[in-house]
């Protein structure tokens, strides 16, 4: 008569389970802030890299047009290409007639800002904002509205003076960060603050700033605002 020897395999006591539950726990809050740093230095140097493209853009659209920079419009009456549209040809990512109204609205992946995660949160004409003292306003006759375009001969100080920053709806806005193509530059000087159409401040509490000369900096929010004269100029360049 043969003998059958049955195997038993003991399966994870309750005990156990909670411990393996626990380690691998204790794993996954070790490896969240790393990988929450790894994600968010991502995302910086994806917007600094953004701001570079523009800036190069920015330049060479000044060499084509008498040292021009590009300029501001609220496209009233629909025929007035914004800062945006008006240096797509120098981006360098497709081939751009800004007279077909698929190539007008199209909007390069520079403009997206990485730090806006949902649709609804970017900007058709770009995530960036410029500043209106550098990229003029050429609509109305008000003396902060030039009606010239800034030639890079008027700024002095081409390595300290902020061109384009990332701007947009202040954190308290019911509709979160989102991007604006201009910079609310005069109320941003009266009044600084995390406000619409405002500088703001990303991970770590920083602004990322391209510079007329086309470089561009991670600066602390708080010296931001401290050195905004500085940084911005009290008043359009070409008065």
């Amino acid at each position: 008569m043969k003998n059958f020897t049955v195997s038993r395999h003991r399966g994870f006591t309750l005990v156990e389970m909670l411990v393996v539950i626990g380690v691998l726990a204790v794993l996954a809050a070790l490896a969240l802030p790393v990988l929450n740093k790894a994600s968010e230095s991502g995302r910086a140097a994806k917007s600094i890299a953004n701001l570079t493209a523009i800036g190069k853009a920015i330049l060479l659209y000044a060499g084509e047009n008498s040292m021009r920079l590009p300029t501001l419009t609220d496209r009233v009456p629909w025929q007035k290409l914004y800062w945006t549209d008006q240096i797509k040809p120098y981006i360098g990512d497709r081939t751009y007639n800004l007279s077909n109204n698929q190539d007008l609205w199209y909007r390069p992946k520079i403009y997206e800002n990485p730090y806006y995660t949902k649709a609804s949160q970017h900007q058709i004409t770009g995530d960036y904002g410029a500043n209106r003292n550098v990229i003029a306003y050429m609509d109305g006759n008000n003396p902060w509205f030039p009606s010239s375009a800034v030639t890079l001969m008027q700024i002095p100080k081409q390595g300290e003076t902020v061109m384009v920053t990332n701007c947009g709806r202040s954190p308290q806005n019911a509709n979160g960060p989102g991007g604006t193509w201009y910079m609310d530059t005069p109320n941003f000087l009266a009044a600084p603050g995390l406000k619409d159409g405002h500088p703001q401040p990303i991970f770590n509490n920083v602004i990322h700033a391209l510079f007329v000369d086309g470089h561009v900096e991670s600066i602390p929010y708080d010296t931001f605002v401290e050195k905004r004269t500085a940084y911005l100029g009290a008043q359009p360049f070409n008065k």
